[in-house]
């Protein structure tokens, strides 16, 4: 079987290989479908996954009808998203931030690790269908902008149209960020407070969060700007006068809500997790100690290992070696329910058997996707991590893989984005509406063809990215 890279994401956290177990059972639940091979590799920090490219299509397309079919069901996810998201936000500020875990005996604090990472685990896979459905083929955002464009002659209008139908119309982080900047320029609220609040904003899977004298600093800079906000009200009143105007039938209105809870869906899920990444750091710390790790091996431990390790039937040294190796690479092969692992020469040997499509930049121009229009020149800068916003400066464009939360600094520096991975439903595409800068998504291989300092074109018009020089 032949594999392509679909995806390479830095940074990330070793609990995320529960997904791709999630992918195949929850497809095959649900269409009949499904993975029969997924490979994920972790090497220093970075996450590829690989997939066989017929599969990947065939499962994106029978859950595409399966929605289609079953519009109440993709808003009843939606939901279910949204309620998982809510629950593991409760039990962070209940039971995880400014608790202390050291008073805790092995037994009690493998028991509250469990009921941790079962509630974690529970909110990062509640939205992995939705990963599959808007992916570079874009088929739900994709039939929903066509029949915009059937309907609207005009390009501009009809862009326009998409971006308030494809819109999220509650409050997402970048939302609840601006209006509380807004009110620290006006002198409503204080700087205490707000850095209580966000300080996590930084952090991702790994962290650190910024500290003090950081965080102050880009709130320096923010501040000198009033914040766009967005009117939710009018929003709504607004898609509800388009799908009049469009003549849209049940079916659509209910697509088009399908697709805006799937939006809001993705922005909620990412802040509960990535803030969940935070507020358990003490817990990490704390299995760590006991376990004679460092922080970084603690969270390369699968959830079966910790718990075995704090009943006293896994060694300190067995813990360090495994998570050792992970942290080099780590190879996993998921068939169906289970997974096979493979570490350090085994790995590399088992990649170097099968065959892999990698991505590869073959032009100067890419082309992409269109979250939000204009066309501006600058210098680009690749933005993979929180340790690269430092290079961006005002004007810039960022190259990345895929933004998120971490990189919002950066990005209310930026003047426009560039991404690898997402649609018109990822975190690019929602803040570049929110802030109104042009935005290209899903070019696959920008990250490989520019490098820091390059002169680009964004012409977010014509969803094109070319290097000037």
């Amino acid at each position: 079987m032949d594999f392509e890279e679909k995806w390479e994401v830095p940074e990330v956290g070793f609990f995320v290989k529960e997904q791709f177990i999630e992918y195949t059972t929850r497809l095959k639940e649900l269409t009949a479908t499904g993975f029969s091979k997924i490979i994920t590799e972790y090497r220093n920090g970075v996450h590829r996954g690989y997939l066989n490219a017929s599969e990947w299509n065939k499962c994106d397309q029978a859950l595409f009808t399966w929605v289609k079919n079953n519009p109440g069901k993709g808003i009843e996810r939606n939901e279910f998203i949204q309620q998982c998201c809510e629950e593991y936000l409760a039990f962070q500020d209940d039971k995880l931030l400014g608790k202390s875990f050291s008073n805790l005996s092995n037994k009690q604090l493998k028991e509250f690790y469990s009921q941790f990472i079962a509630l974690m685990l529970k909110t990062h896979n509640s939205g992995q269908l939705w990963n599959v459905l808007e992916n570079e083929n874009q088929l739900l955002s994709g039939y929903l902008t066509q029949f915009i464009y059937g309907k609207i002659a005009d390009k501009k209008t009809a862009l326009r149209a998409c971006q308030v139908l494809l819109s999220p119309a509650e409050k997402t982080l970048v939302e609840k960020l601006n209006e509380e900047l807004n009110k620290l320029v006006a002198g409503g609220a204080d700087l205490d407070s707000f850095f209580e609040k966000y300080a996590w904003v930084s952090y991702n899977y790994l962290g650190p969060a910024m500290n003090r004298r950081e965080f102050d600093e880009q709130v320096s800079k923010l501040k000198k700007t009033p914040a766009e906000t967005i009117d939710l009200t009018k929003l709504r009143a607004e898609q509800n006068l388009l799908l009049d105007e469009l003549n849209a039938d049940s079916l659509h209105r209910k697509l088009f809500e399908v697709a805006q809870g799937i939006l809001f869906a993705k922005a909620i899920r990412k802040e509960a997790v990535w803030r969940g990444c935070w507020a358990s750091e003490k817990l990490y710390r704390e299995i760590a100690s006991r376990l004679g790790l460092s922080l970084s091996q603690a969270r390369y431990l699968t959830k079966e290992e910790v718990i075995l390790a704090l009943e006293g039937n896994l060694s300190k040294q067995d813990c360090a070696k495994t998570a050792n190796s992970r942290l080099k690479l780590c190879v996993i092969l998921i068939e169906g329910s289970s997974e096979t692992q493979f570490l350090g020469a085994d790995a590399q040997k088992f990649l170097d058997g099968t065959q892999i499509k990698k991505l590869e930049a073959t032009s100067n121009k890419l082309v992409g996707q269109t979250a939000y229009p204009g066309k501006i020149l600058g210098v680009a800068k690749i933005v993979k991590s929180t340790a690269d916003i430092q290079k961006v400066r005002e004007g810039d464009i960022i190259v990345s893989t895929a933004t998120s939360p971490n990189l919002l600094p950066a990005m209310n520096k930026a003047a426009g984005f560039v991404t690898d991975m997402g649609g018109i439903t990822c975190h690019a595409a929602i803040v570049s509406r929110e802030m109104k800068k042009p935005c290209v998504i899903g070019t696959k291989v920008a990250t490989r063809l520019f490098k820091d300092g390059d002169k680009i074109e964004l012409d977010a018009d014509n969803a094109t990215v070319t290097k000037i020089s």
